[in-house]
Formats: structure tokens, C-alpha cells, sequence
């Protein structure tokens, strides 16, 4: 490519070249005008330098992954949390000027986020929670099948202090493939792991079922370690068809003044 035509790029385009898009062996062909380049740039695409002279790329398909588990009135619920209510308000076929759907369910149904106000006195609500936290990279640990406490241990091993966001993929998918009532013998985050995540410095933790807390405790210890330190948890995934690594996370939960919040959840292979 003409020094002149990479010129043109200016700053910021060279900077985002530089910091964004990887290194490849493998060369598709040349890439010889402005337009050219900034077409190709616009795409999921990596570049290198072929031969040491000349900027190349090839087309890189990047993956989306919807985690987020659909709210029906078959979804199985927390037990004590309100039942999901789906009613048809207004209807085109009865006559109406609109659909018109009224829902009803608790701000713990199905995938969704728990600020701290959750369990902590006058702690921030999800409303008032940071998107930097929600999006960002994330990974996705999968946790053998005969392990049924994330405990301590368990976080040592297969969590690295370097990351920030953890999505635990436990025995807990399998459910996902069964009926949808509830089940109490789920796999869960016990205080003592809680504790290992907070000294990584750990800033969300999400996990494959509808608590990251043992059914029925007496407190809830695991929930009031986490939040108490400003670690966001997203409760009720699927990852089911997510193989272990790296991701962009993207959690979106509705902006609400409350304690939780349902959100839409989508992980994005990195580039």
C-alpha cells in the first residue's frame, strides 16, 4: 500500500490498527487503496504485514452466544419468588387497536443481574450500577461435572487472579436439557470460594442456574461476601452451547431502581 494512502487513515485509524487487529501468517491477498482498507476494516477481519511491505487480510467470522434463558410461564422459578405471569392485554384479533402484553414476574426471573441492594442495607441498586462492569471481557470456566461446590479450592485452580469477570459452566447446563422444574441439587458458589474471588479481585461472577448460593441456607453468606464488595452476579445462564475461554461479555440489564434486574446476556468471541 502507498505511504500516502496510510497517511490518510490518520491518528486514530492507525492507533485502532495497532491496538485491535492481530497478527496472521496467512495472506488473502493485497490491499492496495484507502477505500479498499477501510472497507475490509469495517468487517471482522485480522491484518498483518506479508513479506515485511505489504498490509494484508483475511475474513475472520466473529461468534455471537445469546446466554440468556427465555421467560415463559413454563420457566421454573426461585421457590418463594412471584410465578411468571404472561397476559395478552389488548389483542389485534379481539378486535383492538394493538397487541398489548402485560407481564408479571419478580425481578429474579430467568437470566438476570443482582445488585448489591439485594442483600446489602442502602447498597446501589441495579439502576445505578457501572456498565463497565457489565461489558467487558469475560471467562467462561468449565467446572467438572463431579464437582457440586465451587469452593475454594476449586477457584484456585481454575481461576486466574489476572480475570475480572468469571462465568462458572457447571453440571448446571445439563438441567437446560430437562424439564423445566426446579431443582434444588443444582452446583453452587460456596463463601469460602466467594471469599478467593473477591481476593482476585474478581468484579462479576455468573453461573448456570437460578441462585450461585446452596439452596435454603441459613444466611445467605455466598450473596453478601460478593456484593458487599461490589461484585456484580448474574444468575440463570445457558452455556450450554459455550465452550470454555475468552469472550466479550455484554449483560444489559433493565434499568430499573431495584435489588435485580432480568437481562439479556450475549457473549462475542474475541477478535
Amino acid at each position: 500500500m502507498p505511504s500516502s494512502d496510510v497517511a490518510q487513515l490518520g491518528g486514530n485509524a492507525s492507533c485502532q490498527l495497532a491496538r485491535k487487529l492481530t497478527v496472521s501468517l496467512t495472506a488473502s491477498r493485497k490491499l492496495n487503496t484507502t477505500s479498499e482498507l477501510l472497507d475490509i476494516m469495517a468487517r471482522p477481519t485480522t491484518f498483518s504485514y506479508h513479506d515485511g511491505s505489504h498490509l494484508v487480510a483475511e475474513r475472520e467470522v466473529m461468534r455471537f452466544y445469546d446466554v440468556s434463558v427465555p421467560i415463559s410461564t413454563e420457566l421454573a422459578t426461585y421457590p418463594g419468588d412471584p410465578p411468571v405471569e404472561i397476559h395478552q392485554w389488548m389483542s389485534l384479533a379481539s378486535g383492538d387497536s394493538a397487541n398489548l402484553t402485560r407481564l408479571n414476574f419478580g425481578a429474579h426471573t430467568g437470566t438476570h443481574v443482582d445488585a448489591p441492594l439485594h442483600f446489602i442495607e442502602h447498597g446501589k441498586s441495579v439502576a445505578e450500577m457501572d456498565l463497565e462492569t457489565l461489558i467487558g471481557e469475560v471467562q467462561v470456566i468449565e467446572i467438572p461435572d463431579n464437582a457440586k461446590i465451587i469452593d475454594q479450592k476449586i477457584v484456585s485452580q481454575w481461576c486466574s487472579p489476572a480475570w475480572q469477570r468469571v462465568l462458572f459452566k457447571t453440571r448446571n447446563s445439563l438441567f437446560w436439557n430437562e424439564d423445566r422444574s426446579f431443582r434444588s441439587d443444582y452446583t453452587h458458589l460456596s463463601p469460602d470460594g466467594a471469599r478467593k474471588l473477591v481476593d482476585n479481585g474478581v468484579r462479576l461472577v455468573g453461573i448456570d442456574y437460578l441462585s450461585i448460593e446452596k439452596f435454603q441456607p441459613s444466611r445467605f453468606e455466598t450473596h453478601e461476601i460478593l456484593l458487599s464488595h461490589g461484585v456484580v452476579i448474574i444468575e440463570t445462564l445457558d452455556l450450554r452451547a459455550v465452550p470454555a475461554g475468552p469472550f466479550e461479555l455484554i449483560c444489559l440489564p433493565l434499568k430499573i431502581a431495584a435489588e435485580g434486574a432480568p437481562a439479556r446476556v450475549v457473549l462475542r468471541t474475541l477478535d
